[in-house]
Protein backbone atom coordinates (compact mmCIF):
# COMPACT_ATOMS: atom_id res chain seq x y z
CA UNK A 1 0.00 0.00 0.00
CA UNK A 2 1.61 3.24 -1.09
CA UNK A 3 -0.57 5.66 0.88
CA UNK A 4 0.71 6.23 4.44
CA UNK A 5 -2.79 5.96 5.91
CA UNK A 6 -2.91 2.24 5.10
CA UNK A 7 0.66 1.27 5.97
CA UNK A 8 1.30 -1.25 8.71
CA UNK A 9 3.12 -0.03 11.83
CA UNK A 10 6.18 -2.18 11.09
CA UNK A 11 6.53 -0.53 7.67
CA UNK A 12 6.17 2.95 9.20
CA UNK A 13 8.90 2.02 11.69
CA UNK A 14 11.34 1.05 8.95
CA UNK A 15 11.08 -2.73 8.85
CA UNK A 16 12.18 -4.28 5.58
CA UNK A 17 10.07 -7.37 6.27
CA UNK A 18 6.97 -6.89 4.16
CA UNK A 19 4.60 -9.81 4.14
CA UNK A 20 1.07 -11.03 4.52
CA UNK A 21 0.71 -9.35 7.93
CA UNK A 22 1.31 -5.95 6.30
CA UNK A 23 -1.39 -6.67 3.75
CA UNK A 24 -3.80 -7.78 6.48
CA UNK A 25 -3.20 -4.45 8.26
CA UNK A 26 -3.98 -2.56 5.02
CA UNK A 27 -7.12 -4.65 4.55
CA UNK A 28 -8.16 -3.75 8.12
CA UNK A 29 -7.68 -0.05 7.35
CA UNK A 30 -9.88 -0.37 4.26
CA UNK A 31 -12.54 -2.35 6.15
CA UNK A 32 -12.50 0.27 8.91
CA UNK A 33 -12.88 3.04 6.35
CA UNK A 34 -15.90 1.26 4.86
CA UNK A 35 -17.48 1.04 8.32
CA UNK A 36 -16.69 4.64 9.30
CA UNK A 37 -17.14 6.35 5.97
CA UNK A 38 -13.73 8.01 6.37
CA UNK A 39 -10.09 6.92 6.80
CA UNK A 40 -9.28 5.32 10.15
CA UNK A 41 -5.72 6.66 10.49
CA UNK A 42 -5.41 9.91 8.47
CA UNK A 43 -1.95 10.82 9.72
CA UNK A 44 -0.35 14.09 8.65
CA UNK A 45 3.19 12.65 9.00
CA UNK A 46 4.78 9.30 9.82
CA UNK A 47 5.01 10.14 13.53
CA UNK A 48 1.43 11.43 13.61
CA UNK A 49 0.36 8.26 11.80
CA UNK A 50 2.04 6.11 14.47
CA UNK A 51 0.43 8.14 17.24
CA UNK A 52 -3.01 7.61 15.73
CA UNK A 53 -2.37 3.87 15.40
CA UNK A 54 -1.21 3.55 19.00
CA UNK A 55 -4.30 5.38 20.24
CA UNK A 56 -6.31 2.47 18.84
CA UNK A 57 -3.99 -0.51 19.28
CA UNK A 58 -2.42 0.49 22.58
CA UNK A 59 1.20 1.06 23.48
CA UNK A 60 3.46 -1.77 22.24
CA UNK A 61 6.01 -3.33 24.55
CA UNK A 62 9.76 -3.12 23.94
CA UNK A 63 9.64 -6.81 22.94
CA UNK A 64 6.99 -6.04 20.31
CA UNK A 65 9.11 -3.19 18.98
CA UNK A 66 12.17 -5.46 18.81
CA UNK A 67 10.12 -8.03 16.89
CA UNK A 68 9.74 -5.48 14.09
CA UNK A 69 13.50 -5.86 13.47
CA UNK A 70 14.21 -2.26 12.61
CA UNK A 71 16.93 -0.14 14.20
CA UNK A 72 14.58 2.85 13.89
CA UNK A 73 11.62 1.29 15.75
CA UNK A 74 12.56 2.03 19.37
CA UNK A 75 14.03 5.53 18.78
CA UNK A 76 11.05 6.54 16.61
CA UNK A 77 8.62 5.20 19.17
CA UNK A 78 10.37 7.06 22.00
CA UNK A 79 9.94 10.33 20.11
CA UNK A 80 6.13 10.00 20.17
CA UNK A 81 3.93 11.77 22.69
CA UNK A 82 1.72 8.93 23.92
CA UNK A 83 -0.34 9.88 26.93
CA UNK A 84 -3.71 8.63 25.74
CA UNK A 85 -5.42 5.41 26.76
CA UNK A 86 -6.18 2.67 24.26
CA UNK A 87 -9.59 3.19 22.65
CA UNK A 88 -12.08 0.37 22.22
CA UNK A 89 -13.02 -0.35 18.63
CA UNK A 90 -16.67 -0.45 19.67
CA UNK A 91 -16.35 3.20 20.75
CA UNK A 92 -14.92 4.20 17.38
CA UNK A 93 -16.91 2.07 14.96
CA UNK A 94 -20.70 1.88 14.95
CA UNK A 95 -21.45 -1.60 16.26
CA UNK A 96 -24.76 -3.31 15.68
CA UNK A 97 -25.93 -6.79 14.79
CA UNK A 98 -25.37 -6.06 11.09
CA UNK A 99 -21.66 -5.35 11.42
CA UNK A 100 -20.64 -7.19 14.61
CA UNK A 101 -18.68 -9.78 12.62
CA UNK A 102 -16.92 -7.03 10.66
CA UNK A 103 -15.87 -5.35 13.93
CA UNK A 104 -14.58 -8.70 15.21
CA UNK A 105 -12.54 -9.17 12.02
CA UNK A 106 -11.23 -5.63 12.36
CA UNK A 107 -9.96 -6.44 15.88
CA UNK A 108 -7.84 -9.20 14.39
CA UNK A 109 -6.53 -7.14 11.47
CA UNK A 110 -5.50 -3.96 13.30
CA UNK A 111 -2.92 -5.44 15.66
CA UNK A 112 0.34 -3.54 16.22
CA UNK A 113 2.76 -6.42 15.68
CA UNK A 114 2.43 -8.97 12.89
CA UNK A 115 2.89 -12.06 15.06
Amino acid sequence: MATRWYRAPEILLGSLRYGLASDIWSFGCILGELLLGRPVFPGSSTLNQLSRIIEMTGRPSIEELREIQSPLAIPMFESLDLDSEKKKLEDIFPCNEDNALAIDLLKHCLVFTPS
